[in-house]
């Protein structure tokens, strides 16, 4: 590993005074609290930024899996660590992690079993010893502009290997100071030698983080990185193009079939509308003629009634008939007037 300068990347005193006294004390848990990402209200997207939330928990666990995974260190030092979760999580996970930042509430909130790995600090301020790889995770956009490139010098003095991520465009945060776009950052990275890997995705750190690392290029080694990195993003694009074309003849193709479609529907649902138009008036006529045999049915039901109480009554009045002496002095003559009927029926058919 190459050293440059120091002394002439230092800031001076004056420019150290420039700084406002209170910055560091800036950070404190009102800010954390209020700290992340909002909607248009805004309303934060995020839970707090504070020990004991889950969100940030698994962000940082799994940052943590991806820089193992990937990049395999076996010492970091997360410059501007916050309460210190990545440094936790990559502990846990087998790395000799260290955090530095310059809010003495944050290192507060570290747990007492990792306090020794995390120290109040300037990012300006002359690391003692060289690491695998440095993170700097949304920390130098609170940097005023004068210590910026100062700060970039002391992180590449200590490593060959830097992930890095600063926002560029959230104005709004009233601690960000130094709100630059990424070419800024990486012609500061590059001053200092390092430069982008284009193999890396870093999205696993925010949409804008890049893997930066230590090489002695000359220009013509830069052009043919640029060259590289355009190629393939030009082969995205054109994979994009054709892939969008493909889609739209596809698009161009279906569209003639879902008009057709939409007509049968069209033609379907107007069916649907008589059919269902006719089962109402059918649901009608079978209400109207339930109705009706209700009606008849307990008419029915009376005159049924009506006629078995007639019928008990006849029944009764032909038995106390037949117990009366006339039906019973009467049955001669009504033997031979049946006798008589039976001579006298088949000569009247005559």
């Amino acid at each position: 590993m190459t050293n440059t300068d120091a002394e002439s990347l230092v800031p001076t005193d004056a420019a150290l005074d420039a700084d406002t006294p209170t910055a560091a004390e800036s950070y404190d848990c009102a800010y954390y609290e209020a700290y992340g990402p909002r909607d248009e209200s805004g309303q934060l997207l995020s839970p707090p930024y504070r020990r004991g939330e889950p969100h940030w928990q698994q962000f940082f666990g799994t940052m943590a899996d991806t820089i193992v995974a990937q990049l395999g260190p076996q010492t970091t030092l997360d410059a501007g660590c916050a309460i210190g979760f990545l440094v936790e999580e990559l502990r846990s996970r087998g790395v000799d992690a260290y955090g530095v930042d310059v809010s003495q509430w944050a290192i507060d909130q570290v747990p007492d079993e990792l306090r020794e790995y995390c120290r109040v600090g300037r990012l300006t301020d002359e690391f003692d010893r060289d690491y695998d790889l440095i993170t700097c995770i949304e920390v130098l956009e609170h940097i005023p502009g004068h210590e910026a490139e100062a700060a970039v010098a002391n992180l590449c003095r200590h490593t060959d290997v830097i992930l890095f991520s600063s926002s560029p465009d959230d104005f709004e945060e009233p601690t960000h100071v130094n709100v630059q776009a990424s070419d800024y950052w990486i012609g500061l990275f590059a001053a200092q030698g390092f430069f982008r890997n284009i193999s890396h995705d870093a999205t696993y750190v925010s949409p804008h983080a890049v893997l930066l690392e230590r090489r002695s290029w000359t220009i013509v080694d830069v052009a043919k990185a640029y060259e590289r990195g355009w190629w393939q993003a030009h082969r995205t694009a054109q994979g994009a193009r054709a892939s969008r074309d493909r889609l739209l003849g596809i698009v161009n193709v279906i569209t003639p079939q879902l008009e057709g479609v939409k007509a049968e529907s069209e033609r379907l649902s107007n069916e649907l509308v008589g059919a269902s138009s006719y089962v109402d008036g059918v649901n009608a006529e079978r209400d109207r003629l339930t109705s009706e045999l209700v009606v008849a049915r307990a008419i029915f039901e009376s005159e049924l009634a009506a006629a078995v109480v007639a019928g008990e009554t006849a029944t009764r009045e032909l038995e106390a008939l037949r117990r009366t002496k006339v039906f019973r002095y009467t049955s001669n003559l009504r033997r031979i007037y049946g006798k008589m009927r039976r001579l006298v029926d088949p000569i009247l058919r005559r």
